[in-house]
């Protein structure tokens, strides 16, 4: 139970609609992208990526209900 509360606690990065829609928020939050090349950014692939390499670890509790956390 203790571990799950730290993983609450620290690891927690919010409930989005999508893995991309976190992916778009992360980026739009940490970087200024250009507008001429922010139609270029495919953030359902970043989001894919961020799962497969093992970054992030999702939960999804219903319709548009991602809970997102990171393993790092």
């Amino acid at each position: 139970m203790a571990d799950a509360q730290k993983a609450m606690e620290e690891s927690y990065a919010g409930c989005h609609y999508s893995v991309a829609d976190f992916a778009e928020e992360l980026t739009t939050d940490t970087t200024e992208i250009p507008e001429s090349l922010a139609y270029y950014i495919d953030y359902e692939k970043m989001g894919r990526d961020m799962e497969l390499s093992g970054d992030i670890f999702t939960i999804e509790t219903g319709y548009r209900e991602v809970h997102i956390f990171w393993n790092h």
